[in-house]
């Protein structure tokens, strides 16, 4: 997806202070990826994103993997980030790192993280070996406007003799909760070989 064709809206272009609504990526330790900063103007200087240098973002300039999030700076809960693109027929992986990284849901509709239908389509880690993994070393959690751990959001993956499934903090298997679209989850990862599949939205 091109940065470009992710427009802000919801807010009032009379009194919107441009830049006050910015994206930025997140790399492995939750810092600003250094250049990965841009604004959104709606002004007489143009109705755009602009880098850090007061440069216009072009297409092309600025792309990014289904699934891939940013972390996005606004000023109320009015206002909101419209893609346009087309759906994706298949499923979608979105490949993780050793530390965390910013996954959102990339489908129209919402995911849930087991399997509560009995439809095989759920959020599903893949890419680890099950024999060697970890069990919980793969989770997720929403974040807060801060930045902290929205509280209990946070979800361990397991792969062994207790199940294969989202744990809570409880050790309770999650049941009835689900990611919407275009809602992200911090998720840590150990390797760029493990990934996150969404299934297919139709």
């Amino acid at each position: 997806m091109d940065l470009c064709d992710i427009v802000p809206t919801g807010y009032n272009k009379d009194t919107y202070v441009g830049g006050s609504i910015y994206v930025q990526s997140l790399d492995a330790d939750g810092y600003t990826v250094a250049g990965s900063k841009y604004y959104w103007y709606d002004d007489e200087d143009g109705t755009a994103w602009f880098d850090g240098s007061d440069e216009e973002v072009v297409r092309g300039q600025v792309t990014l993997l289904p699934g891939e999030a940013l972390w996005v700076n606004a000023n109320s809960a009015t206002e909101a980030l419209q893609s346009s693109g087309e759906v994706a027929n298949g499923s979608i992986d979105v490949y993780l790192r050793a530390g965390f990284k910013l996954v959102c849901n990339p489908t129209p509709v919402a995911v849930p993280f087991n399997d509560d239908n009995n439809n095989g389509k759920f959020i599903a880690p893949a890419g680890y070996n099950a024999d060697t993994y970890v069990g919980g070393s793969i989770y997720v959690q929403k974040l807060d406007k801060d930045g902290y751990t929205v509280a209990g959001s946070k979800y361990y993956w397991y792969d062994d003799e207790d199940g294969t499934a989202w744990f809570d903090g409880n050790d309770d298997e999650v049941s009835g909760e689900e990611l919407n679209p275009g809602e992200a989850l911090w998720v840590k990862g150990n390797s760029s070989a493990e990934k996150i599949n969404f299934p297919a939205a139709l």
